[in-house]
């Protein structure tokens, strides 16, 4: 545990100034938007605004997501990614906030829709800035503390979101109103860190690794084929995991909110080590021992066991999976040229994006008809058939992260 310690301690001292202010950008954007998100339905609900309504709203954010997605990459490549993070850091401020001073439908139909663009641009930015800010050997720390810097962020935020309300002697709905004032002021704040931000001048084979458009091409298809059918198994059954606690075991929602928010701490432990397993085996290999793990996890859910056996795998297998993100996105960053960082990022982000909604579609469909069990099993034949073919892509690939760093 302490050389765990100790790498983190030598990868932080030696992460630029950039990668450091970006992180601290990171935790209070995470802080405002999950404070935010926790309450903003609630608030719409008190206001008088139909739940139909508030599912319009909300959804106009997937919307502005998949319309930036494409957009952001490109520009993020071609003019500079502060330029970007910082037009991405002054929407979200704005946007939040007129959505903390209304309840006027249309407004806030216009307001989360680009919300969501704005989010869509920092996420998708968000990679390849690290990967430009950082050399080889922290990168995989720095990507693992961006992801544990958005969960803090998240449970912060949620944490503070009942109780900012309560300092304020007022009625429920304008508690609400103010607490999302609050949020919307306090992430205007990530504008200063980003501001401070030097702008890196990019050359084309900054890491001495020339790759063709050829490699990238291959690299990313690759790439996106094996993130695509996760997204895929997962629309099957993780939008459902609320209803699965309801309707399974009959908990109620503030159960169920206690069961989520602590879910959170395992995606902070399990992201925690995953440097230090990459470490030892190897990116490729550190990702396929995570994913392998958490599929017995699946057939434990898949046959209604005991509550607290679900919930621990809930948790289980939650983090297992999460812990995948900074893994994969470091593999990617590092195999592909700088100049098509934030396109192909932002292709892989529009492609998740689609299978997961498609897996969730058909999963309402077969939960409505043949229960929650089945769910599990076609995410587990998903979730095997794609580390299999993740094995047979990327394996030869440890060979050219070793050259990159020698």
């Amino acid at each position: 545990m302490k050389k765990i310690f100790r790498d983190y301690r030598d990868a932080i001292n030696s992460f630029s100034g950039n990668a450091k202010f970006f992180l601290v950008a990171l935790f209070i954007l995470s802080m405002s938007q999950g404070g935010f998100n926790t309450i903003f339905n609630l608030y719409l609900s008190s206001g008088g605004i139909r739940n139909s309504v508030i599912g319009y709203i909300i959804s106009m954010g997937g919307i502005g997501a998949a319309i930036m997605s494409i957009p952001s990459g490109i520009l993020s490549d071609r003019i500079g990614r502060k330029k970007v993070l910082l037009f991405g850091a002054t929407l979200i401020p704005l946007t939040l906030l007129i959505s903390a001073i209304t309840i006027d439908p249309k407004i806030l139909f216009i307001s989360y829709l680009v919300y969501g663009a704005a989010g869509a641009i920092l996420r998708i930015t968000t990679n390849p800035f690290l990967a430009e800010n950082s050399g080889i050997y922290e990168r995989v720390h720095l990507f693992s503390l961006a992801f544990i810097s958005t969960m803090l962020g998240n449970m912060t935020g949620s944490f503070l979101s009942g109780r900012i309300g309560n300092l304020f002697t007022t009625n429920e709905f304008l508690s609400m109103r103010y607490s999302l004032i609050f949020f919307a002021l306090i992430s205007s704040l990530s504008f200063i860190f980003l501001l401070i931000i030097k702008e890196i001048k990019r050359e084309r084979d900054i890491e001495k690794l020339k790759m063709t458009f050829r490699d990238d091409f291959s690299v990313a298809v690759k790439f996106i084929t094996q993130r695509g059918l996760i997204a895929l198994g997962a629309g099957f059954i993780v939008p459902f995991f609320n209803l699965y606690f309801s309707q399974v075991f009959g908990l109620k929602p503030e159960s169920i909110g206690n069961i989520f928010s602590v879910m959170s701490i395992f995606f902070f432990v399990f992201a925690f080590f995953g440097p230090h397993l990459s470490k030892k085996i190897g990116i490729v290999k550190s990702v396929i021992f995570f994913e392998l793990a958490s599929l017995p996890f699946l057939v434990i859910l898949g046959n209604r066991p005991p509550l607290t056996l679900a919930i621990l795998s809930f948790w289980i297998r939650g983090g297992l999976m999460n812990s995948v993100a900074p893994l994969n996105s470091t593999l990617l960053m590092n195999l592909i040229s700088e100049e098509r960082r934030g396109t192909i990022q932002s292709f892989a982000n529009l492609v998740w994006n689609i299978l997961r909604s498609v897996g969730t579609f058909f999963g309402g469909i077969l939960i409505e008809k043949k229960g929650f069990g089945l769910n599990f099993y076609i995410t587990l034949i998903i979730y095997s058939t794609t580390i299999l073919i993740y094995y047979l892509m990327f394996s030869k690939y440890e060979k050219v992260l070793s050259q990159k760093k020698s």
